[in-house]
């Protein structure tokens, strides 16, 4: 039987330095057809240059991909990591100027299409250029102060497609479910075969082996882990900043009682004890993050999953729903707690003097271990906040029903 399908268009802007977040797009979108196609009526078709654009001829290539990407289309998702991008004699990039197009059609539809931006926030190579790092950042700034943009960070490929999938599904589906959706689409498509429009489950596919409720459970379990696991390496944080106190306090010792240039042998039997307490503080953050990473992405995994789902699935007890929400409350609530003393600690060990080389050793190895540990947390409470605000809605249209 013949059926019409709503299509959504995609259009993905990035500068040339986020390849694979590009290619995750179109996996998230081939994704979200195979789940959704069938029972929603709609397919998302991806715009990018590289699938959209043939060869041409205009002022700059820039003006060449505009003419033939055009601007109707549904969703715009821009993404940014070090590189800003070459000047196109209308706008600082092209990425710029696609947002800018994007968003001036924002304005005139009043949110016709619906508009989304990424920045990565990953550790940056000492061979970027920082003029162009430069321009990322106060790009960053401008569409946040002077255009309203609530923008997500993500630290690895992997956390921008859980992300991804997340937004993807509840904007769309949150949209097209809505009787004040905003989605104007200028295109439908009628098949008789909806394998054929929506592309069915390839033979082996395993989407359906975890049911909502398991993956409530296991965002559930996991965030709660995550939790523990952050907690147990701010206490290794503690316990050192107790220990540099204790150490600092003795060499402070020496000196008020001018015996530091006498007890030299003691001064260094100090140092080296400040460098072993030192090394075991960042052994112990070396060991416990990539488990807390692990814990962290199984969560954010299951409930990417789990937002996929619709209809039915998604009708499970209300109280399974509120304790995902809890947990991730309670690891936001943790991960607040503990950055500023993450940071506080950081900028301690790395101010200290440098006393031995065991010490000096043990100095890098930890200001390391704390930096990739913030950095951590700084991603994760962002994705945090944003997975609580998808889970509230949900919250509430289930009270509301």
């Amino acid at each position: 039987m013949a059926k019409n399908a709503t299509i959504l268009e995609v259009f993905v802007a990035s500068p040339g330095d986020l390849t694979e977040e590009r290619k995750l797009v179109e996996d998230v979108i081939s994704e979200f057809n195979r789940m959704h196609g069938d029972s929603h009526n709609v397919r998302l078709e991806l715009k990018t240059w590289e699938n959209s654009v043939r060869p041409g001829f205009g002022k700059d290539p820039q003006e060449v991909i505009n003419a033939q990407i055009g601007t109707d289309y549904d969703i715009f998702i821009g993404i940014m990591w070090a590189r800003f991008g070459s000047p196109t004699g209308r706008a600082e990039s092209g990425t710029a100027e696609e947002f800018e197009r994007a968003y001036s059609r924002f304005r005139e539809t009043n949110g016709a299409v619906q508009m989304m931006f990424y920045f990565k926030n990953a550790a940056i190579s000492p061979n970027v250029d920082p003029v162009q790092l430069g321009k990322v950042q106060e790009f960053r700034q401008r569409i946040s102060t002077e255009y309203g943009a609530l923008y997500q960070q993500f630290l690895t490929p992997e956390d921008f497609e859980r992300l991804l999938r997340i937004h993807l599904t509840t904007l769309v589906l949150g949209s097209m479910n809505s009787e004040t959706t905003k989605f104007q689409p200028s295109r439908s498509s009628t098949k008789s075969n909806q394998t054929e429009l929506v592309g069915g489950l390839a033979d082996g596919d395993d989407f359906d082996d975890e049911g909502i409720i398991d993956l409530s459970e296991r965002a559930t379990d996991a965030m709660k882990k995550a939790s523990q696991l952050i907690m147990h390496m701010n206490a290794a944080i503690t316990e050192l900043g107790d220990q540099i106190r204790s150490r600092t306090s003795e060499l402070s010792d020496l000196k008020i009682y001018g015996k530091s240039t006498t007890n030299a042998p003691v001064i260094k039997r100090i140092a080296n004890a400040v460098a072993d307490d030192t090394e075991l503080y960042a052994q112990r953050i070396s060991v416990d993050l990539p488990a807390l990473q692990r814990e962290y992405s199984s969560a954010m995994e299951a409930f990417g999953k789990a937002a996929m789902m619709s209809g039915d699935d998604l009708k499970e007890p209300l109280e399974d729903l509120e304790k995902a929400l809890s947990a991730f409350q309670d690891t936001r609530n943790t991960i607040f707690s503990v950055k500023e003393k993450v940071a506080a600690l950081r900028d301690s060990i790395a101010s200290t003097p440098r006393m031995t080389t065991a010490f000096n050793k043990a100095r890098r190895h930890a200001v390391n271990a704390t930096n990739d540990f913030l950095q951590f947390l700084e991603n994760a409470e962002n994705q945090s906040s944003g997975v609580e605000t998808v889970l509230e809605k949900i919250i509430r249209t289930r009270r509301a029903e």
